[in-house]
């Protein structure tokens, strides 16, 4: 996949960095990813590209650059990826490069907007979208990513006003239905459940959406 340009409102990086858990899910750079490109859709849904970091714009290039990526035709993260031991090291390298790079780059910097102009999709029609071209959207069919994304999106979208905020899955009550369906307790991540009954990454993210579809039908019977 193409990663989409990786916009960020200030500090909200400095926030993924200082604790990745509650907003990744794990410390990964694929989540990293994921999360950043789902933010990237909401903020443009609700109106907030002003919010947006514009030393992202060229970061991977300059990674690429950095750690001589010559012919290989892949992102600069990708690289880091390429030459990290797994993804946490990557997590770790990512923002090590981050923190050179801006030390180099103005944060006043302004360039012309080359971001990929996609529809703008409700919620609803992008999880659609999603779930036909996992590629396109995560990289793969993964439920991590997905969840990553998922929490990239729903950040963007928390204090914008009017459906784009409101047509996001309650994804806490989403996983509270889990744990009843599944028979376990709560205070699991709806990912974690789902990976742990499905066994693969791929077989969970198909059922996801399978098991997203039961508990809205439900939902809306009892209202």
């Amino acid at each position: 996949m193409a990663h989409m340009v990786q916009p960020v409102r200030p500090g909200l990086l400095d926030r993924v960095r200082e604790d990745p858990y509650s907003t990744l899910g794990q410390a990964s750079l694929a989540c990293l990813r994921a999360f950043l490109d789902g933010y990237a859709l909401a903020a443009a849904r609700v109106g907030r590209v002003d919010d947006l970091d514009p030393r992202l714009e060229r970061f991977s290039d300059w990674v690429g650059e950095k750690l001589g990526r010559q012919s290989l035709s892949v992102s600069g993260l990708d690289m880091i990826q390429l030459e990290s031991e797994d993804e946490a090291r990557a997590f770790t390298r990512y923002f090590l490069l981050w923190d050179e790079y801006t030390t180099l780059v103005d944060s006043g910097m302004t360039e012309p907007d080359t971001r990929p102009h996609l529809p703008s999709l409700s919620c609803r029609d992008l999880l659609q979208s999603i779930q036909r071209r996992p590629g396109m959207y995560l990289g793969q069919a993964s439920i991590t990513l997905l969840q990553a994304f998922l929490q990239g999106y729903v950040f963007a979208s928390r204090d914008a006003a009017g459906s784009a905020a409101s047509e996001v899955p309650d994804l806490n009550e989403f996983t509270r239905w889990l744990c009843a369906k599944f028979g376990v307790r709560e205070g699991y991540r709806w990912d974690r459940l789902m990976l742990f009954f499905h066994r693969s990454e791929s077989r969970a993210f198909e059922e996801f959406f399978s098991l997203l579809s039961e508990f809205e039908a439900e939902q809306t019977r009892k209202r």
